[in-house]
């Protein structure tokens, strides 16, 4: 398997279909007109909160970022292939080693992972102070733990 070797951690990303009403459309038909949209739903890295957006305008707006280097070059395309399988209905891709195949990882801090939404070794290895924070103690050793295991794989390569 190839390690993806991140600087940061990108942001989780979901997505749904959510429907909104079409205004124009409900004042000519005297009733409910509604547009199905698709969301996405981003956690930012360590935290608990979920900030929804139009899929369409804020990869677009991420896009414009990128070219400014205000948004890593590198996470569009992981982005645009989670929302790809999610369209498709098939498993989203995985980027790096998926923390519950780590020997490290018990099923309470499956939890606290799951939490402030960091999903491989890869991501651990590079989390920031608010990541560490919010996993509370042992979580510098685990991240420590976490550059070693990614080191490790690059020698192997």
């Amino acid at each position: 398997m190839s390690v993806v070797q991140l600087k940061e951690i990108p942001p989780m990303v979901e997505f749904e279909v959510r429907t909104f009403e079409n205004r124009d459309e409900t004042l000519k038909a005297g009733e409910f007109v509604g547009t199905d949209v698709d969301l996405a739903i981003i956690s930012p890295p360590g935290s608990k909160d979920k900030i929804e957006r139009i899929y369409s305008e804020w990869v677009r707006h991420i896009k414009s970022e990128a070219r400014v280097g205000r948004f890593p070059t590198e996470w569009i395309p992981m982005i645009e292939k989670k929302y790809a399988a999610w369209k498709d209905g098939t498993p989203p891709p995985t980027f790096g080693t998926p923390l519950k195949e780590w020997k490290y990882t018990t099923p309470n801090l499956a939890k606290a992972f799951k939490a402030i939404h960091i999903t491989t070794i890869e991501e651990l290895a590079a989390a920031n102070e608010e990541s560490i924070g919010r996993l509370g103690m042992g979580a510098r050793a685990l991240k420590e733990k976490a550059i070693s295991y990614v080191n490790q794989e690059k020698i192997e390569e």
